[in-house]
């Protein structure tokens, strides 16, 4: 018989669909064998409030030798915009890790009221195709602050996002890989204060046909 718990992950990603009004969630890693139904429970929720923390469950046992990859996505639907994260305890993470929420186009502008049209674009980056864009942003230190990147799917795929601590303060970086040549936007967004304030920051990216070395 096997017991429920929480099991490891050595990737977890999060994104938001604001016309969907969908959360996804994807786990990645190596479990114990044998290990069954994996799947994610929101582990705080209210009637006017989206869950912000989530578990990585699975059965495991009777215990077998060895470990096998998985890799698990679940939607959580009818769901208003977490955040800018939401936090998902794993067997490697009991306490909690904070995940950024990817949005995709339409959902920044859902979760919150301000609207704001996006500036031209500022910013030119240029990277080779297969090659990553890496896009920082210094974490918005504003009550309530929502952070949020929107990007083209059909020419960057999100390789990573998280947050470092260089000397100076904390960063949100994103790994972005470009998989098809062409010109495309990533748009930042940050929403927040007490009297609600939206800024934004735009990157041309122009991804060159010529292949990463």
């Amino acid at each position: 018989m096997g017991f429920l718990q929480l099991i490891p992950a050595t990737e977890l990603l999060a994104t938001y669909d604001g016309e969907l009004r969908t959360l996804i969630l994807r786990a990645q890693g190596q479990a114990q064998n044998y290990t069954n139904g994996i799947h994610f429970t929101a582990a705080t929720a209210t009637a006017t409030a989206a869950p912000d923390t989530f578990r990585l469950m699975g059965w495991v046992g009777p215990i077998g030798k060895g470990k096998v990859p998985y890799d698990h996505v679940q939607r959580f639907e009818n769901m208003e915009y977490p955040g800018a994260y939401v936090r998902i305890e794993d067997a490697e993470h009991p306490e909690g890790v904070r995940v950024p929420v990817e949005a995709i186009p339409g959902a920044a502008a859902s979760a919150s009221a301000a609207t704001s049209a996006a500036p031209p674009a500022t910013e030119v980056r240029r990277i080779a195709l297969g090659g990553v864009l890496e896009v920082r942003a210094a974490v918005w230190d504003q009550r309530g602050a929502t952070q949020s990147l929107t990007r083209d799917a059909a020419f960057l795929a999100l390789e990573s996002a998280g947050i470092q601590n260089p000397s100076g303060g904390s960063e949100i970086v994103w790994s972005l890989r470009g998989h098809k040549p062409g010109e495309t936007k990533v748009t930042l967004m940050s929403v927040g204060g007490l009297m609600p304030i939206t800024t934004s920051r735009t990157i041309q990216v122009i991804i060159e046909p010529i292949p990463a070395k």
